[in-house]
């Protein structure tokens, strides 16, 4: 499995580190890790609170002695995350049989063909991205049997994750959903230990969230964007409407890879009559394997419980619990990244849900070749629209990184003008300014037009 995933991996590993950091994010972010030095810890700063985020720049630039050393650690670990997780995914299946592995290669693309990984692999906010792999190492110690560590790793892995982002609350539900479900590595005391800390993380926010915006940034709505302004003159006296909105396109952004951000592109260009080959793509890839999950949830769920757990079922009891955390942490604003805890998930329950598909045709090809036949081509084709889709997440970063370029090549010189008194962001820019006009940088591939526009991904609203 690890040699069939590896050249899609290594050439995601290589655009991501290949890929100049974008200067209206990097240098105004290791500005701050300059002026709030000691502070990243200070709920009282920002309405986000991301204080392992921080802290690594600190402790990278600050450790080294060097920005150039800062930068490369940093983008290491931006290159491991993804990575890691994709290694994680498959350890995790362990397919056994030709089929169980022909699964398990569908699962992978799943994984990295979802808007959530993509979105997250955006240079240099791996805040989700670096969550996200701690995530999948917890599930793992909960499905296995206990050891005298495993507790107190799956309480630290969770530490890490909420470190990074508040999306790390998504593995409380989980492990209480592990509990529930009797998994082996879930013990009471560990269970008991997640609730608590989520519970005094959510009082310590809840504390200081007096000076939080109502709206802070702006927000898909239907077919279009509005600011923050906005939503506060339409939704100001009762916002609930549009926090409901930001939490279902969430959701639905996971199962069906629309709205993105929350505005309804694809919607949008079917109204239009300008429908383009990649959406076909998209909409086919994630329509039918999210109906193919729910079919193999009304499968397993009956009896679960009373009847006992079984790993399937957990799986797909994990993957609700995840998606509708993932949807209600996300409130505030709907972007495609806020569902990358969910997307762990939805890939696990593509693999169960895949593999018991694969296993009743197989079993019933001699009695019913006609079954079989239809279901083996109804799998191929989702398949190839996902395999397609994580090429499309590889020609995502290619195209990021001529974004990130083109943003150095005409901003360097209007914010040399713009921010003349910040000599602290001044000096940082022009030490970044080699990197950002490097000609190394990766260019997306060349591909006949009609090929160019199937693989391209939905460029993320921000």
């Amino acid at each position: 499995m690890l040699a069939a995933c590896a050249p899609l991996l290594a050439a995601l590993g290589t655009s991501i580190w290949l890929t100049p950091y974008p200067v209206n994010e990097t240098v105004a972010v290791l500005e701050d890790v300059q002026r709030t030095t000691g502070s990243f810890f200070d709920p009282t700063l920002r309405s986000w609170y991301r204080p392992l985020y921080f802290a690594t720049w600190y402790w990278f630039w600050n450790g080294s002695g060097s920005l150039d050393v800062a930068l490369a650690l940093f983008k290491g670990l931006q290159v491991a995350a993804p990575l890691a997780l994709a290694v994680l995914l498959i350890w995790q299946l362990r397919p056994r049989s030709l089929l169980e592995a022909a699964v398990a290669w569908c699962a992978v693309a799943v994984l990295i063909g979802s808007p959530g990984f993509r979105d997250n692999l955006e240079v240099p906010l791996l805040m989700t991205l670096v969550a996200m792999p701690p995530t999948l190492a917890v599930w793992m110690l909960l499905t296995r049997p206990a050891r005298g560590w495993s507790g107190l790793a799956i309480l630290l892995l969770t530490i890490v994750a909420l470190g990074y982002k508040e999306q790390g609350l998504v593995i409380a539900p989980v492990v209480v959903v592990a509990w529930w479900t009797r998994a082996p590595g879930a013990s009471s005391w560990v269970t008991a230990a997640h609730v608590a800390v989520t519970l005094a993380y959510l009082a310590f926010r809840l504390a200081f969230s007096g000076n939080w915006p109502v709206f802070e940034q702006s927000m898909g709505l239907w077919f279009r964007i509005i600011e923050p302004s906005e939503a506060l003159a339409r939704f100001g006296a009762f916002p609930y409407w549009m926090y409901a909105y930001n939490v279902l396109g969430t959701i639905l952004n996971v199962l069906v890879g629309e709205p993105s951000a929350g505005l309804f592109a694809i919607a949008r260009d079917v109204a239009h009559s300008r429908l383009q080959p990649w959406e076909v793509v998209y909409l086919v890839g994630a329509i039918s394997l999210t109906g193919t999950i729910v079919w193999w949830i009304r499968r397993v769920c009956p009896g679960l419980g009373r009847d006992g757990w079984t790993p399937e079922g957990r799986v797909a009891i994990a993957f609700v619990a995840s998606l509708l955390a993932s949807g209600v942490l996300s409130y505030h604003y709907s972007r495609d990244r806020l569902g990358g805890m969910a997307a762990i998930f939805y890939a696990l329950a593509a693999y169960e849900a895949l593999r018991h598909v694969a296993a009743r045709a197989a079993e019933g090809s001699g009695a019913a070749g006609r079954r079989f036949a239809l279901t083996g081509a109804f799998l191929a084709v989702l398949a190839l629209t996902w395999h397609v889709r994580a090429v499309g997440t590889l020609e995502w970063t290619r195209r990021m990184s001529e974004t990130n370029t083109r943003g150095w090549l005409t901003q360097l010189a209007p914010r040399r003008e713009e921010f003349a008194g910040r000599h602290t962001y001044l000096a940082i820019m022009n030490h970044m300014s080699r990197q950002g006009t490097s000609p190394d940088a990766v260019r997306p591939t060349n591909y006949p037009d009609v090929v160019q526009r199937t693989l391209a991904a939905p460029v993320p609203q921000q």
